[in-house]
């Protein structure tokens, strides 16, 4: 009985939460943002709910992730849920019931016990938005490749289908595109580029690739409703703060983040929006809506207490620790590798990846705040 109790009232918040959303952001309930019949995800590690997991089983330590939330591994690089869980909860009242089980989206490549009745997510970990990464073969124009696939298999199969939407949907439903920090952190990282060259060399190829992405899924799928999400702040994440730390103060901003990082990912993120303008400016069907992550990033790193996080703990990873020069940060997912005893006080999860905690932040800050464009 107190189990039902509880049930019942976590079912009104979520409901009264959604309706405070839906006021917030200006939205209407026919045909906006806050009310999509279903949603399709595409991205890397920050999305990815478990493509990565069944392409690839056993194949990343996977000790702790999960822990917060779902208690054990989960296809999630998070302690908990990602972003893209958080739209799913709040967003549509109809994926409420999908999302009280798991996984909220199905995973593309989940196969077994897979429910693909209000999406799907094509998020792989390790992807890149351009063609180039050295993880995964799941770039965002494979991961469109696959949605385009997967709508002619859905227009292919009897009606009524078991576990697939109906062929409705693909004009209906909000397509989610939040990809683009591998593409810095990888060249980073395993190319060893300085960031002033990933600006001149990168950033280029990188800025055409969620445009292109656009158009094919509104060409060759149909869809009208689009979410954008921006590349966080790449100069806060702990396994930058780490690797490529300065030792001159003048380097960092006053929140401690790496000034020339952000100055590089906060142009991309500008000039992204501008193109998605024009998109929606040349297709008038088009509806493209902004998730400005970057700005709710800065923001928490900024007045961590004012958002429920450690001022202590904002530039450091739970699982993993560093954040700081020559502090590096341990790989999470192993025996050895320390966790804080307290998740929901950080906001890194291991040093790239976010906690369940800012996520949820995130999550009620974009859509309290998303405009149409």
């Amino acid at each position: 009985m107190e189990a039902m109790v509880i049930r019942k009232l976590v079912i009104a918040l979520v409901m009264a939460v959604y309706r405070i959303l839906a006021v917030r952001s200006g939205q209407s309930s026919s045909g906006s943002i806050v009310s999509p019949d279903s949603m399709f995800a595409f991205g890397d590690s920050l999305s990815d709910t478990g493509n990565d997991a069944s392409a690839f089983p056993g194949s990343k330590p996977s000790l702790h992730y999960g822990q917060t939330f779902f208690r054990k591994f989960a296809g999630r690089a998070s302690d908990g849920r990602l972003l893209i869980d958080f739209l799913v909860l709040v967003l549509s009242p109809k994926l409420l019931a999908q999302a009280f089980g798991l996984p909220f989206l199905s995973p593309y490549l989940q196969g077994f016990n897979a429910d693909y009745r209000h999406g799907v997510n094509f998020a792989a970990r390790g992807a890149t938005a351009r063609s180039t990464s050295i993880v995964t073969p799941f770039f965002l124009s494979v991961q469109v490749s696959q949605m385009i696939h997967f709508r002619e298999a859905v227009l292919a199969a009897p009606q009524a289908t078991p576990l697939l939407p109906n062929s409705t949907v693909f004009s209906t439903a909000l397509y989610v595109i939040y990809i683009g920090i591998n593409d810095f952190w990888q060249n980073l990282n395993n190319n060893r580029m300085t960031i002033q060259q990933i600006n001149s060399t990168v950033v280029p190829q990188l800025i055409q690739t969620v445009p292109k992405a656009l158009e094919r899924l509104y060409h060759d799928v149909g869809a009208r409703k689009f979410l954008i999400v921006t590349v966080p702040a790449v100069g806060c994440l702990p396994v930058v703060l780490s690797e490529f730390g300065s030792s001159s103060s003048e380097d960092y901003d006053a929140s401690g983040c790496l000034r020339a990082f952000d100055d590089v990912v906060g142009s991309y993120n500008a000039r992204l929006r501008a193109l998605a303008l024009g998109f929606a400016g040349k297709f008038a069907q088009a509806r493209v809506f902004f998730g400005d992550i970057f700005a709710v990033h800065k923001d928490v790193i900024a007045n961590p207490e004012l958002h429920g996080f450690a001022p202590s703990s904002k530039l450091s990873a739970c699982c993993g620790g560093g954040g700081k020069l020559h502090e590096a940060v341990k790989q999470c997912g192993v025996i050895a590798t320390p966790v804080c005893e307290s998740p929901s006080s950080y906001i890194s999860w291991d040093g790239i990846h976010f906690t369940d905690a800012f996520n949820r932040v995130a999550a009620a800050s974009i859509l309290g705040s998303i405009p149409s464009i």
